[in-house]
């Protein structure tokens, strides 16, 4: 069987000898690139301390990323009444949350860099939401989501603007779990 699109046959033999024009995308080829945040100062910490501050947070999130959702957005309906009959237009839309699952490396402080960020919108010990004019590094930040052919040729690229960590959740101990790993899930 054969698909005729202007004039020219797609079969199987076609699909066959072009296998770079029909990879299928793989789910593993993705960089989630995170802000310069430069020094943040960690959860509970006063600044005083010889460890206060965690390092280079952009580059331990990347490397410790597991798995990521991708960007998408319902758009709303807008109805117009007259009569028995009613029209429909498009209406604005709305993002959804991106859920992210990080690898919990102990050598990296992954759990203090998630909370680092978490921290300067939300102060537990303080019990406090951040003020939206924090000039010296603000709670929301511009992150960039890029997927990539199998041989690493960038296909799209996601800006997300304003991004912040609205959720965090920790995979539970488990003594009789010998060889599994801790995992830390991020929304945005």
């Amino acid at each position: 069987m054969a698909i005729e699109t202007s004039g020219v046959d797609f079969g199987a033999y076609h699909l066959s000898a072009n296998p770079d024009l029909y990879q299928p995308q793989l789910q593993n080829n993705f960089k989630f690139v995170f802000p310069d945040f430069g020094p943040l100062l960690k959860e509970g910490k006063t600044g005083e301390e010889d460890d206060a501050y965690i390092y280079d947070v952009s580059n331990i999130l990347e490397v410790s990323l597991d798995s990521t959702g991708v960007p998408s957005y319902q758009q709303g309906v807008v109805e117009i009444r007259r009569g028995n009959s009613v029209a429909k237009y498009a209406g604005t839309i709305s993002w959804q949350p991106i859920t992210m699952r990080f690898n919990s490396y102990e050598g990296a402080h992954t759990k203090d860099a998630v909370m680092a960020w978490k921290a300067l919108s939300y102060s537990i010990k303080r019990d406090t939401i951040a003020a939206l004019d924090n000039v010296d590094v603000p709670y929301k930040q511009t992150c960039y989501l890029m997927e990539y052919s199998p041989d690493y040729r960038l296909q799209r690229t996601w800006k997300i603007v304003n991004a912040f960590p609205t959720e965090i959740s920790f995979s539970d101990y488990d003594n009789s779990a010998q060889d599994s790993k801790v995992t830390i899930q991020m929304t945005l």
